[in-house]
């Protein structure tokens, strides 16, 4: 699990990564540089502690994610790591060290289930780029379907042009689908990552309810409704069921 080169990024991702409380930018740069070096030291736990500190303090940052979930990894605490290189990935989503070091976590967890619906399969626009490039995309080939309609009340070869103007609005919708489903995604679907080492899903929130089955840690469900104290959670087709709040943390 390679540590990414943080150290010219340790000034740069703080003084842009958004709203920070109760650390100046001083502070800041010294916790991120102490995680760095208590890390490359082997003192995985000390070097979480002021990573946590930062987010804590409110830093949002796709490189702090990533640096949480290797150092996790690295201190042996599965659930963790792939917790924050899922937090980690939303914003970087296409950086090649982190999604290989999320993949290599993932096949370390017990519990395998299927990761992507079969929209999901089908949209596979979100594998390949950003929610920003994907929208971007679909405007760019608005503009382009506009203007071939513009260039057809002056062609006379009507074919070609009909032909292409087809493949655009297929495009055009297919890019329009992906966005929409995107952003429900990301509004509307609550994820979570088991954290114990194991855990019992239950058919009620009593003790005394059947245990249904076990996942272990690292483990990443979908989160259906909650309660006070407890969560009903969709793992795969069959397997539903109630854990307790403290036993999972949302994406």
């Amino acid at each position: 699990m390679s540590f990414k080169k943080i150290l010219f990024f340790s000034i740069l991702f703080i003084s842009i990564a958004g709203i920070s409380y109760g650390l100046t930018d001083k502070e800041k740069n010294e916790y991120f540089e102490l995680g760095v070096k208590l890390y490359n030291e082997g003192k995985f736990d000390e070097s979480i502690q002021y990573f946590l500190k930062l987010y804590d303090s409110g830093v949002k940052s796709g490189v702090l994610y990533y640096n949480l979930g290797n150092a996790y990894f690295k201190a042996e605490q599965l659930g963790y790591s792939v917790l924050w290189y899922e937090r980690a990935v939303k914003l970087m989503p296409q950086d090649p060290e982190l999604n290989f070091n999320l993949i290599y976590a993932k096949n370390l967890v017990t519990d395998k289930n299927e990761e992507y619906s079969g929209l999901e399969q089908i949209l596979f626009l979100k594998k390949i780029f950003t929610s920003e490039q994907i929208k971007w995309g679909g405007i760019l080939l608005c503009f382009i379907l506009c203007g071939c309609f513009g260039l057809k009340l002056f062609i006379k070869e009507q074919k070609f042009i009909i032909r292409f103007i087809k493949i655009l609005i297929a495009a055009v919708c297919f890019f329009i689908i992906t966005g929409v489903y995107d952003y429900y995604k990301m509004n509307f679907k609550n994820f979570a990552v088991i954290i114990p080492e194991k855990v019992s899903v239950k058919a009620g929130i009593f003790d005394e309810s059947t245990e249904l089955f076990i996942l272990h840690s690292g483990a990443k469900v979908k989160i259906q409704k909650e309660t006070k104290d407890h969560i009903l959670i969709f793992f795969s087709k069959g397997k539903i069921g109630f854990i307790k709040k403290s036993e999972a943390v949302e994406i």
